[in-house]
């Protein structure tokens, strides 16, 4: 098993780390694809609602049309892909679009 790191923001406005195991094949990059394509989106959406300062440390301007584009996008994933995800990359999917949701609802 991998690990992958989701970061969400609490009601008191911090940020957690949340570690996800995700099923691994060994010698195959596509076991890690899309997990990682999930959280690479989940990661952005928390920047451009300021839930996560950005890396470099540049000032990170508001983008809420961004977000919700990101989570739309999410939200179709899920649906596209429904019934070929292993039960870890669903579950994971599904907790990383409720905790966009809710940041989302929190910042608008």
């Amino acid at each position: 098993m991998a690990e992958q790191r989701v970061f969400q923001s609490n009601a008191s406005g911090t940020t957690e780390v949340k570690a996800y195991n995700v099923a691994e094949t060994p010698g195959t990059f596509d076991a890690h694809a899309f997990s990682t394509h999930v959280l690479s989106l989940n990661a952005a959406a928390l920047l451009q609602m300021g839930a996560i300062a950005d890396p470099s440390g540049a000032e990170v301007e508001l983008d809420l049309e961004a977000s919700r584009h990101l989570i739309e996008t999410l939200a179709m994933l899920r649906e596209k892909t429904r019934g070929n995800l292993t039960v870890e990359e669903s579950s994971l999917l599904d907790t990383v679009l409720h905790e966009l949701r809710v940041q989302f609802v929190r910042v608008r």
